[in-house]
């Protein structure tokens, strides 16, 4: 649903310049505690501009404010007015130290509106470009960016392998299942750069753990993402989906196929054991989300993020010890042990001296 933005009809000086390319959004706030989309068209004014220099403003309230026409030349981040979009929020994130809940909403979907209308742009703050402390540093920029912009495909790993073996053993995974996750982690960074806890994660999906179940009968296909056939075929049909001769092969046509959505640079790659690796498919999913509607029906990236992903992400890594070091302190803790009885016996030879010199003065 579109962003419904105010128009307070704000009146500018002058005639604008219109902007030829947008590949970045600019986060901005407005370090004031309490102000209106007026007050920042008031104070802009008052510099001698045009008015005020971003295009959206927006409230603690989530109330959504025009400011200057979105296609046009903004005055928000000196050098980079020509390519940018930049939205303000009322508040002091350098100083205040967590945005209101309508705020946070009302900024995420604005974001999510001018993504749909600008595919692939940058979502930066405005101390990313310039030398300032904005938009403060409480302001959740990470937080913002992330669901705004989806769970991204490609990145180094956000988890470890353990993490990911405590995760699937906490599902009931089964054992092929958690002996598979190093593969993962082996291959990731070579094919593409997927994230390998988000191809996990997507294994988990698909293979109910290991367990399988499906219209893949078991393991022995070493499928474990549910690709299908060059040739394709019924959702329900065995014949329509592929097989490969190890687990290496699978996990490695899973990460191209993975790789070739989200846009990896070199993809479409050749030589790929992925049997659907269709050029038409590159970059039409970078996001975990966006994969719905594409490798399966409505709804399947979420599920993805939300009942896998979050679950494996949140998992502690586990605590191993170190058997070299466990020896060396069974070797440290007899030691103690050793010195305690020496001390002891120090103690008696002591007392043993101390009776025998009473002793020899009374005699």
């Amino acid at each position: 649903m579109p962003v419904q933005v105010i128009d307070r009809n704000l009146k500018f000086t002058g005639p604008f310049t219109r902007r030829v390319k947008t590949d970045t959004l600019v986060l901005h706030h407005a370090a004031a505690k309490s102000c209106t989309v007026e007050d920042v068209h008031r104070w802009h004014l008052g510099n001698g501009w045009l008015g005020i220099g971003y295009h959206y403003f927006v409230s603690k309230s989530g109330g959504v404010y025009l400011g200057r026409p979105e296609h046009v030349w903004g005055a928000h981040a000196e050098g980079h007015n020509d390519h940018t979009i930049g939205i303000c929020v009322e508040g002091d994130y350098d100083v205040e130290t967590a945005m209101p809940t309508p705020q946070k909403k009302a900024i995420i979907a604005l974001v999510k509106d001018i993504l749909a209308r600008h595919p692939g742009v940058e979502i930066v703050g405005h101390r990313d470009l310039n030398a300032t402390l904005c938009p403060g540093r409480n302001y959740p920029l990470d937080e913002i960016v992330t669901a705004a912009s989806g769970t991204l495909i490609l990145g180094p790993a956000q988890a470890t392998i353990e993490q990911a073996q405590a995760w699937a053993k906490s599902r009931q995974a089964a054992q092929v299942f958690i002996d598979l996750a190093p593969l993962y982690w082996q291959e990731a960074p070579y094919r593409g750069g997927v994230r390998p806890e988000v191809a996990y994660a997507q294994a988990g999906k698909e293979t109910a753990f290991g367990r399988f179940g499906g219209v893949i009968p078991g393991p022995e296909w070493h499928n474990w993402c549910g690709l299908k056939t060059t040739q394709g075929g019924g959702n329900y049909d065995p014949n329509a989906h592929a097989k490969f001769a190890d687990d290496l092969t699978g996990v490695q046509a899973h990460l191209d196929h993975l790789a070739l959505y989200a846009g990896a640079p070199g993809y479409p790659l050749p030589g790929t054991p992925d049997p659907r690796h269709f050029p038409y498919l590159a970059g039409t999913a970078p996001t975990v989300e966006s994969l719905s509607g594409k490798w399966a029906g409505a709804g399947y990236g979420e599920s993805i993020v939300r009942d896998y992903l979050a679950g494996l992400l949140a998992t502690p890594a586990p605590v191993t010890e170190d058997p070299e070091k466990e020896q060396l302190q069974k070797e440290i803790d007899l030691l103690k042990e050793q010195v305690l009885d020496l001390q002891a016996h120090r103690d008696s030879l002591l007392d043993l001296i101390e009776r025998a010199r009473n002793i020899l003065a009374e005699v």
